[in-house]
C-alpha cells in the first residue's frame, strides 16, 4: 500500500472521530442546557435558573441573588433611599430580616409574595421626599 493511501485513510479516520466527538459534545451540551430553560416552566422557584430579590424589612436594603444549576453565582446588597436616610450605625448594627419580593425565571412571572410591592413603595417614598424637598426649597 503506498504511503499516500495510508495517509488518506488516517485522515478519514481522524475526520470520522472528529465528527463523532462533535456530535457527542453537541448532545451533551443539549442535555445540560435543556433543564436550564425547561425545568423553570414546571418549577418556577427551582434553583436551576432563577433570580431572587429580597428586602430587609428593618432597614429597607435590597438583595439580588442569581442561581444557576443550584449554585449561587451572584449576590448583591444595595442601599435604597430608605436605608440611606437611616443612621449608618443603625443599618450596620441591625441583623437583616430578609423577605422575598420577587422570584424570576426565564419563562415565568414572579409569584405573589407578601412583600411583593416593597421595592416599589420605597421608590415612591423617595419620589415623595424629592417633591417635598423641592416644594420646601421653592
Amino acid at each position: 500500500m503506498p504511503l499516500f493511501a495510508i495517509v488518506t485513510q488516517l485522515q478519514q479516520a481522524a475526520g470520522a472521530t472528529h465528527r463523532r466527538l462533535i456530535h457527542l459534545l453537541s448532545i451533551l451540551a443539549l442535555v445540560l442546557l435543556v433543564p436550564l430553560f425547561v425545568l423553570p416552566l414546571f418549577q418556577p422557584d427551582s434553583l436551576v435558573n432563577c433570580r431572587f430579590v429580597d428586602v430587609d424589612i428593618l432597614t429597607g436594603r435590597t438583595r439580588s441573588t442569581l442561581y444557576l444549576l443550584y449554585v449561587k453565582v451572584y449576590e448583591n446588597v444595595e442601599d435604597t433611599a430608605l436605608s440611606r436616610e437611616l443612621p449608618p450605625d443603625l443599618v450596620a448594627g441591625t441583623r437583616p430580616e430578609w423577605r422575598r419580593v420577587y422570584t424570576g425565571t426565564p419563562w415565568s412571572h414572579s409569584p405573589r409574595h407578601d412583600f411583593h410591592s416593597a421595592t416599589f413603595h420605597v421608590q415612591q417614598l423617595a419620589r415623595l421626599w424629592e417633591v417635598a424637598l423641592w416644594k420646601s426649597w421653592r
